[in-house]
């Protein structure tokens, strides 16, 4: 069988469909798997080839694939802007909460392109991580399981067989303690993340449930023994002793078997963990009531603050990387100024020294003693260990300040005129990147990059001398006609 858009269901598929048992992929659907792999080596192999890629590769990637093009083109695009909120978000929660979280992606089948996340293909956005992210040893092979597996995602929504299974990813922490140490995983939790796939027509849903694999900071784990436990409940041949291994593992779902999504998955989790709650020893809450309320919290503030300082300082990014480093410090930051302001934030999830200055900012700021508290939130920052995404930790961004704060509202902000066009402009005159907003002059770090174009008073002179131009050609043209008529 040749998997192309044309395909029928077959033999097998058609087995898959009547089964009502789970099912890995690779063992039902083994050519799909095989094709998923073949696609990726052809991405492996294309980057052993030519690792350094050049600016105008990375410019000219497919719907703002990266998040430094969408923060690039932000401005002046509404869907770009959007993917750099979207991005700002995830960070975000990733960094507030290592378990007890659980998040839902909307995505979009379109044939001939695939699944699609905010106009990105879901392919390219795992495929970035590949090719400008450092990573080495178990974290590189993570990210390849991964591009695998969103490969794999495209071809079971082409096929037709996301219309009758769910497809699940368990993503378990690292042992290896170099790993730990370096990408900043928690150790307190230890946290796996569970994700369903689920399809109705065109839309796709991608839910996600962050998990403790530990019950208290002290336990030992127990992810590995529970997830065996499930997989052999539901007869799914699953043998596994590294984490890692897990991850090149999807397995199939009846659709109906898991109507509340991926947190039916983390009850049963639960359950077999000895009446944990999203893995911890805590008490347990209604699922759905819990994932709804969730769903309900936004963290527009914190995402505004930050997503609007990324957009300002993306002129001055050159290489993919710098972005996703600057959205981490920024993310960084202004977590820590959340987790002061409320108090239900687990603060050991930033380290034990950045904890420590927290909650001191904490009782600075109750009795309103702002400057002291300022001061203990740029040390936690300074301090904290907290991570969300596999970037190494001591890997920082050009443009973080002393602070990397980077937060434009402690700035002193004046009106200034813009040399080019005159407009009011309100800005720190310090500040890194000076643009204006109406002729989109641009000066970074001292020198002009842009003398815009010459904004709304230009113009109004250019309508003008339209307007004289289509006048006097008026006046010519009955001129001409009377001229004419004389003769």
């Amino acid at each position: 069988m040749s998997l192309n858009a044309n395909v029928g269901i077959n033999q097998e598929f058609e087995r898959l469909v009547g089964s009502e048992t789970w099912q890995r992929v690779d063992e039902a659907c083994p050519e799909i798997h095989e094709v998923a792999w073949a696609r990726t080596a052809g991405l492996l192999g294309a980057l052993a080839v030519g690792p350094e890629i050049r600016m105008e590769t990375i410019q000219a990637l497919d719907s703002s694939s990266t998040l430094m093009v969408s923060a690039q083109r932000a401005n002046h695009d509404s869907e770009s802007r959007s993917q750099v909120r979207v991005n700002t978000k995830k960070e975000v929660i990733e960094r507030l909460y290592k378990a007890g979280r659980v998040s839902k992606t909307e995505l979009e089948y379109i044939a001939g392109v695939g699944i699609v996340q905010d106009g990105r293909a879901l392919t390219e956005i795992t495929a970035n991580s590949l090719r400008f992210s450092p990573l080495e040893g178990e974290m590189k092979l993570r990210g390849t399981y991964e591009q695998k597996n969103a490969e794999i995602f495209n071809l079971l929504a082409l096929e037709g067989v996301l219309d009758t299974h769910d497809a699940l990813v368990i993503s378990l922490a690292s042992r290896d303690k170099r790993v730990i140490k370096d990408y900043g995983v928690s150790e307190k939790y230890m946290t796996a993340s569970f994700q369903l796939m689920s399809k109705s027509g065109n839309d796709i849903t991608l839910d996600t449930a962050l998990v403790a694999g530990k019950k208290t900071e002290s336990s030992e784990c127990h992810d590995i023994e529970v997830i065996k436990q499930i997989a052999e409940a539901h007869r799914v041949p699953l043998d596994f002793d590294d984490p890692t291994d897990l991850l090149d593992v999807v397995i199939l779902i009846p659709k109906g078997e898991m109507p509340n999504g991926v947190i039916d998955f983390v009850q049963e989790y639960d359950e077999l963990s000895g009446g944990t709650f999203f893995g911890q020893a805590m008490p347990r809450q209604d699922y759905v009531s819990y994932a709804k309320a969730q769903q309900d919290q936004n963290f527009d503030d914190i995402v505004a603050k930050i997503s609007r300082q990324l957009i300002k300082e993306a002129p001055l990014f050159t290489h993919p990387m710098q972005a996703i480093k600057r959205l981490g410090e920024l993310a960084d930051f202004h977590t820590v100024v959340y987790a002061v302001d409320h108090r239900a934030i687990d603060i050991a999830i930033f380290g034990v020294e950045s904890a420590l200055l927290i909650a001191q900012a904490r009782e600075a700021s109750a009795v309103g003693d702002t400057h002291r508290a300022e001061k203990l939130i740029n040390k936690a920052h300074e301090k904290s260990t907290n991570s969300s995404c596999p970037v190494l930790k001591d890997s920082k961004s050009s443009l973080s300040d002393d602070n990397g704060s980077g937060d434009e509202e402690k700035s002193e902000k004046k009106w200034m005129n813009c040399p080019n066009c005159k407009a009011k402009v309100f800005d720190d005159p310090c500040a890194k990147v000076l643009a204006c907003w109406d002729c989109k002059a641009m000066v970074i770090n001292g020198s002009v990059i842009s003398k815009g174009n010459g904004g709304s008073r230009k113009r109004k002179e250019l309508a003008r001398q339209r307007l004289q131009d289509a006048k006097k050609k008026g006046g010519e043209h009955a001129g001409n006609k009377q001229l004419v008529t004389a003769k």
